[in-house]
């Protein structure tokens, strides 16, 4: 039974997201990665052509979930609201663990080319933006902005919403010819599993303490 309480932020939780991303990163390796390579430049010269509202959806979606967040976290702030400017918390900390950190350092450390890219051979340690395309940090980023709102109480409505934007972002960098689907699915798989684990440190750590834990009807 889904716990609005804890939601994901659970080791059932870490066990099944882990679990459905290793099969989603076998079916990408074994199908999706060969797919991108093949149409990844036709679907890009595709893309140029959509209406400039279109390519803004696509690209700029991932820039709502900051913009959310930081309002989360001044509202909670103002209205002396816990629960909200945890949620936020929750975020700000995955963002630093995951996106700056974790994200950046394995691109550096694999250097795989982009698709766009006619060069094959991984370049490890590479400096050069062209080779760090995996884990996708618009994924990892986008992911775990979905997933903060999947581990702590929030409306139905604003999960489909973040599901879309998160969707979008996916899409976009495929479409674009950014990466390819593995590093879609790393860095998704990353992105949720940053927030599972902070929101579980939140839960351990902040909850006993917080002023109005109790309430969880605030998102």
């Amino acid at each position: 039974m889904w716990d609005e309480r804890t939601g994901i932020a659970t080791r059932r939780g870490l066990a099944a997201t882990s679990l459905i991303a290793l099969v989603l990163f076998a079916v990408a390796w074994v199908w999706g990665d060969a797919v991108v390579a093949r149409h990844g430049a036709e679907w890009a010269a595709s893309f140029k052509t959509f209406p400039m509202p279109a390519i803004a959806v696509f690209r700029y979606s991932l820039v709502l979930f900051y913009f959310f967040y930081l309002g989360l976290f001044i509202t909670g702030v103002w209205r002396t609201l816990f629960t909200l400017v945890e949620q936020a918390g929750i975020y700000f900390v995955g963002q630093l663990l995951v996106s700056m950190t974790t994200v950046q350092l394995l691109k550096r450390a694999f250097g795989r080319p982009r698709p766009f890219l006619d060069e094959v051979a991984w370049q490890p340690l590479s400096g050069e933006a062209a080779f760090h395309s995996f884990p996708s940090g618009h994924s990892a980023d986008a992911a775990l902005g979905l997933a903060v709102l999947l581990c702590r109480p929030a409306p139905i409505w604003l999960r489909v919403v973040a599901g879309l934007l998160f969707s979008l972002t996916v899409v976009d960098r495929l479409i674009e010819d950014k990466h390819y689907a593995t590093d879609v699915v790393a860095g998704t798989y990353l992105g949720f599993v940053g927030a599972i684990l902070v929101a579980m440190a939140a839960k351990r750590w902040l909850w006993r303490s917080s002023p109005d834990a109790s309430d969880d009807s605030s998102t």
